[in-house]
């Protein structure tokens, strides 16, 4: 646990005395949301490479926003709309 975890944990539980913590199983991350922990789980499973460099990353989110602003890479999803006019 390193020292920003410890300040962040500290300030959560005596700004919010009483609000329930979710606590991250796999490491000492604590969240004042279950969502957020949920997001924060993602990194703790797959891995996501990059097919045009040797970046890797923990979430997928992160690997397609890399993509659209490293790469240019468009995501077509995002363009879903335009051509149906």
């Amino acid at each position: 646990m390193n020292v920003q975890e410890i300040l962040g944990s500290f300030y959560l539980l005596n700004q919010f005395p009483g609000l329930p913590l979710f606590n991250c199983s796999k490491c000492s991350h604590s969240f004042s949301h279950k969502d957020h922990l949920l997001h924060h789980l993602e990194q703790h499973k797959d891995v996501y490479p990059c097919t045009l460099c040797a970046n890797t990353f923990t979430r997928k989110d992160s690997l397609k926003r890399h993509e659209r602003t490293i790469h240019n890479v468009i995501n077509k999803n995002s363009l879903r709309g335009h051509y149906n006019k």
